[in-house]
């Protein structure tokens, strides 16, 4: 997968934006389309889509790779193949899509909930939905919210678990999805709801 730069001139990640950071975060904000969203300092950062009609950036969880000065190179040479073939990245992608004037009245957040169901279908294999709710917020914006299993045919079908937290406001639909492996899942979620909590729009 190739990422496009993450210093593009329609994007700034700066701690002097407008509001003040959460200790230890950093600030990503999207000036095409007027979003902005806090996330862990020490995390990488790849925009991946960038245009007027739709915005993806993917904050990933470091991968770290330790090896002892007495394991020979065909030991560390298994760690990196077992890294590349068995182990999937902790994620958080934010995804913003421009909606045309004429889907302002007639989606309504159950639509767009319901049509994010329908992707994790085509997507994933063995998807298990094991909540749906509509009492969630994205930084002050009403949400619902998606709680799955699944695995996943591009990272060698490893067991995962998501959440998705999907809101609507004007033009703007905004989902926020966060995935890790099944084990790893409660290690970060609450560092993936409190990037969900700096959510806001800046027009």
């Amino acid at each position: 997968m190739s990422f496009l730069s993450s210093q593009s001139q329609t994007t700034t990640t700066s701690s002097a934006a407008s509001s003040i950071p959460v200790k230890g975060f950093s600030i990503y904000e999207n000036i095409t389309h007027k979003v902005a969203i806090q996330y862990p300092s020490r995390w990488n950062k790849n925009e991946i889509l960038n245009n007027d009609f739709t915005a993806v950036v993917m904050f990933l969880v470091p991968i770290k790779l330790s090896f002892s000065s007495r394991e020979d190179s065909e030991i560390i040479l298994q760690k990196i193949r077992d890294i590349v073939y068995n182990d999937a990245p902790t994620t958080v992608v934010v995804s913003i899509k421009r909606r045309l004037p004429v889907h302002y009245a007639s989606d309504t957040l159950q639509d767009i909930t319901n049509d994010q169901i329908h992707l994790l279908d085509i997507c994933f294999d063995k998807v298990n939905l094991l909540e749906t709710s509509y009492d969630r917020k994205m930084g002050e914006i009403l949400a619902s919210k998606l709680t799955y299993t699944y695995t996943d045919p591009l990272e060698n079908h490893i067991d995962k678990k998501g959440m998705k937290i999907i809101s609507v406001q004007g033009h703007k639909e905004m989902v926020i999805t966060y995935g890790s492996k099944n084990q790893d899942f409660d290690k970060f979620l609450s560092t993936a709801d409190r990037m969900v909590g700096t959510f806001r729009i800046v027009e």
